[in-house]
């Protein structure tokens, strides 16, 4: 069991790494677990102390990266976030505590999930698999982001009848930002667990300041005279979806743990 799916599990009524993995499966992309907990406002500093309690239990267990994990935080939303080597994976949700047993940090993630389940309320919890589309997703080369401090989410759910015409579009839109080369990492995934229904896409960046400046996706397409074209393919995309949701994350990476693959 790994670290969200215990925090999902232990908490009462129990959301986009930047470097893309390998594939684990001949037929997958890399596999995320996503846990989104909505964390009652009134408990949101002792869930914070308790995640960092459970970080320094890693950090004593010396936890391999694959059992790591990176944390979002927007508003009272906390998202965790790690990698899955397969869908075999989570047949055995108790490999996560067993990496601990035997070390110096067995006690003190015993003692930081016996704390959190008594003292932090959270409202609601959903946990999903995604899968990472590389087709769909924009690395840039040299000159790209070195450290990434917020994301935009982007989650657009696809017309029925519509989802070819839908990875025929999100094909152009990753090489048109191909062709645009801007310092923002891209990853776009299918939830194969959850809502299934939608595609959702991470663009990181190093801070909001910068985003919204000289290397925003606006001043890029307005300094390569490609505004037209753009707006063109997205009329395409627009008539494949049914509606959209964005929302914007922080990064904790004083809350996270080194993983693989992320």
């Amino acid at each position: 069991m790994n670290v969200r799916t215990i925090l999902a599990t232990l908490l009462p009524l129990a959301l986009l790494a930047p470097a893309a993995a390998q594939a684990q499966e001949s037929e997958r992309g890399q596999l995320y677990e996503v846990s989104v907990m909505k964390v009652s406002p009134d408990n949101i500093d002792e869930f914070m102390e308790l995640v960092g309690m459970v970080r320094a239990a890693a950090e004593a267990a010396d936890l391999a990266p694959e059992w790591g994990w990176q944390m979002w935080v927007s508003n009272f939303e906390v998202a965790v976030v790690s990698t899955a080597e397969n869908m075999a994976t989570f047949d055995d949700e108790e490999a996560w505590m067993r990496a601990f047993a035997g070390t110096p940090g067995e006690a003190m993630l015993a003692e930081a999930f016996g704390r959190m389940e008594a003292e932090v309320a959270v409202a609601s919890a959903i946990r999903e698999v995604w899968e990472l589309e590389d087709a769909w997703s924009y690395v840039p080369g040299e000159g790209g982001i070195e450290a990434v401090g917020f994301a935009e989410m982007l989650e657009f759910w696809i017309k029925p009848g519509m989802e070819t015409e839908f990875e025929e579009v999100t094909v152009e839109i990753a090489g048109f930002m191909g062709e645009l080369a801007g310092p923002y990492p891209v990853n776009s995934f299918r939830p194969v667990f959850g809502d299934v229904g939608r595609v959702v896409y991470t663009a990181f960046h190093d801070g909001w300041a910068d985003f919204y400046g000289p290397n925003s996706m606006e001043a890029g397409l307005a300094a390569a005279g490609k505004t037209g074209e753009w707006e063109a393919i997205m009329d395409q995309f627009r008539d494949c979806i049914t509606e959209s949701k964005t929302s914007q994350w922080t990064f904790m990476a004083d809350l996270s743990y080194p993983s693989a693959g992320m």
